[in-house]
């Protein structure tokens, strides 16, 4: 088994990018460095967009509907989850790529440095006697 893994480890390591990845050492040390505007900008559109949209989903387009009986009442939810739906989608543009790619970099360096460590043979000294 050890050495199926250490195979595909191997065929991972001629592609390009993983190439790149280990040799470079891809860490997450950017995540040290203060976040910039954009970056803040973005993480605030994701959160705004989340707490926006189900609990007004839920709440006030089924629950008013239910209510007054009049089930078209629940359309009110439509616009509200395509705005939420708009600020996620502007987050994730704004501040989701730099960090996913970052992340994306390591873990893959991570994966496959493990899938190599399986080809080193275990030489354990001997023990004196």
């Amino acid at each position: 088994m050890n050495e199926v893994l250490y195979k595909i480890g191997l065929r991972l390591a001629r592609i390009k990018y993983v190439r790149h990845a280990i040799d470079d050492r891809a860490g997450l040390s950017e995540f040290r460095k203060p976040p910039t505007v954009r970056i803040l900008l973005g993480m605030f559109l994701i959160a705004g967009s989340m707490v926006m949209s189900w609990p007004v989903i839920v709440a006030l387009s089924g629950t008013l509907a239910i209510y007054f009986h009049k089930p078209l009442l629940a359309l009110i939810g439509g616009p509200v989850y395509i705005l939420s739906h708009v600020c996620f989608i502007t987050g994730m543009t704004l501040c989701g790529e730099k960090y996913s790619r970052i992340f994306i970099r390591w873990a893959t360096r991570c994966g496959v440095e493990k899938l190599l460590s399986f080809g080193l043979k275990d030489q354990r000294p001997e023990p004196e006697p």
